[in-house]
């Protein structure tokens, strides 16, 4: 299992569960998923650090920067040669992060499944889903916040 968590403090939570309920296998990644390597701003709604997003436009006081990887370069680098399911939930980053993805990855590591939430869908410069369906994903659930994407 790998968890990407770019947030310092979030980061440091995940870390301290991850070892304290004793799973070995997960693997966390200190930064965000992005389009590119390199360095993204990132900024927090008050005290909620569930919703912690990108900045897109211009940053707050309150933004600062973090690692961004690939996500190919993440997987590849935690040594995944093939992706079960994925979980995205980057408040309305996943087309950045997803459409390149797709685009430049090998098959064998496009996940089988995919969980999605698309509340934000309305700051994707890129509808990623529509992508994902021109690459044999198919609907397979949706609830008010996720779809549930499968590949067929």
């Amino acid at each position: 299992m790998i968890a990407i968590e770019p947030h310092p403090i979030t980061h440091a939570r995940l870390k301290f569960n991850t070892q304290a309920s004793g799973f070995p296998q997960v693997h966390l990644v200190a930064a965000a998923a992005g389009p590119t390597d390199g360095e993204l701003m990132i900024e927090t709604d008050g005290d909620n650090l569930g919703a912690s997003h990108i900045v897109t436009g211009t940053p707050t006081g309150k933004a600062f920067k973090v690692p961004s990887l690939r996500l190919q370069r993440i997987l590849e680098e935690a040594g995944a040669d093939k992706v079960d399911a994925l979980k995205i939930d980057v408040e309305g980053f996943e087309d950045r992060v997803l459409v390149g993805f797709f685009r430049d990855a090998p098959e064998q590591l496009w996940p089988r499944a995919v969980v999605i939430e698309h509340l934000s869908k309305d700051e994707w410069t890129d509808d990623c889903i529509a992508d994902m369906h021109t690459r044999g994903y198919v609907d397979q659930g949706r609830t008010r916040s996720n779809t549930l994407l499968v590949r067929s």
